[in-house]
C-alpha cells in the first residue's frame, strides 16, 4: 500500500498482545489453504510450529511482567499506542512523554541560541524524488487520480528518513487546557499541476480514509481532538509547485471562537526549484478567512518570539498553537522536532523571514 502504516485515529498496534498475533497466523493459514489447497498440510504444520513459539513468547512476557511488584507495575511511553499490551498483561499505562512544540529538546553547544519558528506560508516543503512510489495494481487506490503503475510522489504516514514527514498535532499544553474538545482543520483549496490526495490507512489493511481531495470544491473539514498527534499520506500525481490553503479553527472553553488560515507550499520533485514555491502566489479569489490571528485576547508569547533573536510580533500562544503548531506541523514535525540530536529550527519566524526549505524527515 502507498502509505505503509498508520499513526492516526485507529490504533494499529494489535501485535502487542501475542494472542492477537496467534489469530493473525491462523488467518494466514486459512487464507493460504483456501487459495492453495494442495499446500494445506504444509501450511498447517508451519502454523503449529509457529503457534508453539508464540505461546512460549506469551508465557515469557507474562512471567517477566509478573516479577515486577504490582505497586510498581506501570508503563510510561513516548506514544499512545500500548493499549493492547496494557490490557493483555495487566500493566497500566501511567502516561505519555511526547514531543512538545513549545520546547526544544535539541542537544547543542550553544544552549542559549533561540529557536526559530516559521509560519507555513514562509516555509517550502521540498518533496524530493525519494518520495516516488508506484500506484499498486487494482482499484483500491484509484482515488488518488493516477492509473495503476503510474509514478506518484508520496509523503508517507510512516516516517521515511529521506522524505519530509508531514503531520499535525494538538498537544501543546495551552491548546489542551483552553480548547473545547478539539480543532477543525480545513483544506479550502489546492493549486498545482496535478492532483493532491491526503488519506489515512489503518494498520489492519482496511480501506483508505480520504481526508482531503484537491478535485473537490469548497472547504473540506476534519475534526481533531485535543492531545492528538497524527500523520497521513500526501499523494501528488505530478511534480511541480503546489499551494494548499488550510484553515484551523476552534471554540475555546470560554465560548469564543478562534481561527487562522495559512498557505502551505510544496515543491514536489527534486527538479522543482524551491524558489518557485517560495514566490508562488494564489491565483484568483481566496476564501474569506483571516490571514493572521488577531493580537487581541489573552495568552502568553510563543518561545523565541519578542526581542530575543530578532523575532517579530507577539501572537497569543493559543492561536499560535492551533493555527501554526497544529497546521504547520504539516511542515515542521519531521523537519525539526524529530531531529532530536541536533540544533533545530522551528517555525514561527516573523513575517519578514525568507522561506525555509525543508526536504528531509530526520536528516543528518
Amino acid at each position: 500500500m502507498l502509505g505503509k502504516h498508520v499513526h492516526g485515529e485507529i490504533d494499529p498496534h494489535l501485535w502487542q498482545n501475542v494472542r492477537n498475533v496467534e489469530a493473525y497466523v491462523k488467518l494466514i493459514r486459512d487464507t493460504l489453504t483456501a487459495k492453495d489447497p494442495g499446500g494445506a498440510a504444509g501450511y498447517r504444520a508451519n502454523t503449529e510450529r509457529y503457534l508453539i513459539e508464540l505461546d512460549q513468547t506469551d508465557k515469557y512476557v507474562r512471567d517477566t511482567i509478573a516479577r515486577i511488584p504490582k505497586a510498581n507495575r506501570y508503563l510510561v511511553t513516548t506514544h499512545d499506542g500500548f493499549a493492547y499490551l496494557a490490557e493483555a498483561y495487566g500493566i497500566p499505562v501511567a502516561g505519555f512523554v511526547t514531543p512538545n512544540p513549545a520546547t526544544d529538546d535539541a542537544a547543542r553547544a550553544n544552549k542559549d541560541a533561540p529557536s526559530v519558528w516559521r509560519y507555513p506560508d514562509e516555509t517550502v516543503l521540498r518533496v524530493v524524488d525519494a518520495a516516488k512510489l508506484t500506484v499498486p495494481a487494482g482499484s483500491a487506490y484509484s482515488f488518488v487520480g493516477a492509473a495503476p503503475g503510474a509514478v506518484v510522489w508520496v509523503v508517507p504516514q510512516t516516517q521515511n528518513p529521506d522524505v519530509v514527514w508531514t503531520g499535525w498535532n494538538t498537544q501543546d499544553p495551552t491548546v489542551v487546557q483552553r480548547i473545547n474538545r478539539g480543532a477543525t482543520f480545513s483544506v479550502d483549496g489546492v493549486q498545482g499541476p496535478g492532483i493532491l490526495t491526503v488519506y489515512l490507512q489503518s494498520g489492519d489493511f482496511g480501506a483508505p480514509q480520504v481526508l482531503w481531495d484537491s478535485r473537490k470544491s469548497g472547504p473540506q473539514d476534519i475534526f481533531v481532538d485535543t492531545n492528538t498527534h497524527t500523520h497521513a499520506n500526501w499523494v501528488f500525481t505530478k511534480p511541480g509547485v503546489y499551494l494548499v490553503r488550510m484553515t484551523a479553527s476552534a471554540t475555546l472553553i470560554d465560548g469564543s471562537a478562534v481561527s487562522d488560515t495559512q498557505l502551505l507550499r510544496f515543491a514536489v520533485g527534486s527538479g522543482t526549484p524551491t524558489s518557485d514555491a517560495a514566490t508562488a502566489t494564489w491565483t484568483g479569489a481566496a476564501p474569506e478567512r483571516s490571514a493572521r490571528p488577531s493580537l487581541t485576547g489573552s495568552g502568553s508569547v510563543p518561545p523565541g518570539s519578542g526581542a530575543a533573536g530578532g523575532q517579530g510580533p507577539l501572537v497569543p500562544i493559543l492561536i499560535v498553537a492551533i493555527a501554526v503548531v497544529a497546521v504547520a506541523l504539516t511542515i515542521g514535525f519531521a523537519t525539526a522536532t524529530v531531529r532530536g540530536g541536533q540544533a533545530k529550527k522551528r517555525f514561527f519566524a516573523d513575517r519578514a523571514s525568507s522561506p525555509l526549505e525543508s526536504d528531509e524527515g530526520s536528516g543528518a
